[in-house]
């Protein structure tokens, strides 16, 4: 196929995603004097079999590119990975593309509910990641299979850490016609044999039934994370600066952090951490306890009543005022829980014990929004239920941190695609329980208030320097991880 001498066009929608570039100068790439941006493609018009075919030779020919550079494959076994008993199979993609691929979705169904295709998320093993971006600026403007030619991506050789790949294909569904621009977003996956693990299905997952509601996958996220901040709280509790003594008493240091705190965080990347440890005594803590006192009184310094008081024993859990001590740990620091029965059994055994175990049945249910607002109804009261649609709505949503979902809109179109896809969430909710008030109106206008304004944000953005970026991302993580 060739792309540059075709008049005819294919009716596209055009979805403002990803513009390939030039991988030195990050200049546009250009396809008939304009820059070659992805398109969202119109399944009323291309045949939804066909494409599907069309894009997964694609795949599996730079699979074979991928091999013969290398040595060895992208996918353990590609075609494996594809097809399932001589059917498409979507255990490769993520969000709303694993159902586009799938057999499991009828065309009647996908043309009801998902009549337009935007970016296809195909996942990668992690490892191979800066692999397929080298192959992929060797390629750029190759043809790479009967229909499919690769055009360029939206990385640049000088900024590529990122954990995903937006790239953008040029498709000719039928002779004469101009290409249609399709954004694949490689994205870097655990794998586990030939397919991704169960957490990073999950973690990226948008179930069918939450299509079905209107509703966008990342929500699905952000109530777990919601579920998180409710359920893991903890009132009752202290918490002792990271360098502080636990031995004596008068040495300890109090975290200025407020509480309550909460004990769990989720990450979509690693799974559900414990944010504080639990602090109990060991004798190095009594011993350095015993040395702080000494010094103390080389230093004649009076000694604290309490300082006097018996040694507490090793493995004894600390307290301070009859309140039990944590302390922040640090990502870095923490181990991940990242099996999905497990993260719910932390997140609920507050509330049903320690000896709940989440039914299959249950682990279904987690695995969407809908689903987890039936376990919410089905074990939280009203009260808890609130909490959570009120830490879902006031952080999650509405916060001047909060993400934008369509920030490479203009923002006046951005702000009505946010506004809508948001309270179709909060609408289900509220379906859901009655009692549930509507948002905030004030907090509504504050927060779309100031959207015109994240567009000169992101240019601001990318004006910026490499180390200005990266110090911006971190800023971001860090308030993201505040939030939950």
């Amino acid at each position: 196929m060739s792309v540059l001498n075709k008049t005819r066009i294919i009716k596209g929608i055009m979805g403002g995603n990803a513009i390939a570039k030039n991988s030195v100068t990050g200049e546009p790439l250009l396809y008939n004097d304009k820059p070659i941006q992805a398109q969202q493609v119109d399944l009323r018009v291309i045949d939804r079999k066909t494409l599907r075919k069309d894009l997964i030779d694609a795949f599996v020919s730079l699979d074979s590119k991928f091999e013969a550079k290398y040595g060895e494959p992208l996918w353990e076994d590609a075609t494996g990975l594809f097809y399932s008993n001589g059917n498409f199979s979507g255990v490769a993609f993520n969000g709303s593309s694993e159902h586009f691929f799938s057999n499991a979705i009828s065309d009647e169904s996908m043309l009801k509910k998902k009549p337009t295709m935007g970016d296809v998320d195909l996942t990668i093993p992690k490892e191979k990641l800066q692999d397929l971006f080298d192959l992929l600026l060797d390629l750029e403007g190759s043809q790479i299979s009967p229909h499919v030619t690769y055009m360029g991506q939206n990385n640049t050789q000088k900024d590529f850490y990122l954990s995903q790949i937006n790239s953008i294909f040029a498709y000719e569904y039928e002779p004469g016609t101009d290409p249609l621009f399709i954004q694949v977003d490689f994205e870097s996956s655990d794998y586990e044999g030939n397919r991704p693990t169960e957490f990073a299905k999950f973690s990226h997952s948008s179930s069918w039934e939450d299509i079905n509601a209107g509703l966008k996958g990342v929500f699905h996220k952000y109530i777990i994370r919601s579920l998180a901040d409710i359920l893991s709280k903890m009132e009752d509790v202290v918490v002792l600066q990271k360098k502080s003594l636990l031995w004596p008493p008068s040495a300890r240091k109090i975290s200025a952090s407020s509480t309550p705190v909460k004990m769990y965080s989720f990450s979509v990347d690693s799974g559900l951490r414990s944010a504080y440890e639990l602090q109990k005594y060991k004798e190095e803590d009594l011993a350095k306890g015993e040395e702080y006192k000494q010094q103390k009184s080389k230093k004649k310094k009076l000694a604290s009543p309490e300082d006097e008081l018996p040694l507490p024993n090793v493995g004894d859990v600390v307290e301070v005022d009859g309140k039990t001590a944590y302390k922040l740990l640090e990502p870095k620091e923490s181990t991940y829980v990242n099996v999905v029965s497990e993260i719910m059994k932390l997140l609920f055994k507050e509330k049903m014990g320690e000896d709940y175990q989440p039914t299959s049945e249950d682990v279904n249910l987690f695995g969407s929004f809908v689903g987890i607002l039936r376990l919410m109804k089905k074990y939280l009261d009203n009260d808890e239920i609130e909490s959570v649609y009120q830490n879902f709505v006031d952080w999650k949503l509405f916060d001047s941190a909060s993400q934008g979902l369509y920030i490479n809109e203009p923002p006046e179109i951005a702000k009505e695609k946010d506004k809508s896809s948001k309270m179709a969430a909060v609408n289900q909710f509220r379906k859901m329980f009655s009692f549930l008030e509507e948002p905030d109106s004030q907090k509504l206008e504050s927060y779309y208030g100031v959207y015109k304004t994240r567009e000169d944000k992101k240019i601001q953005q990318k004006t910026e320097t490499p180390k200005e970026v990266s110090e911006s991302l971190l800023r971001r993580y860090v308030r993201s991880m505040l939030r939950g």
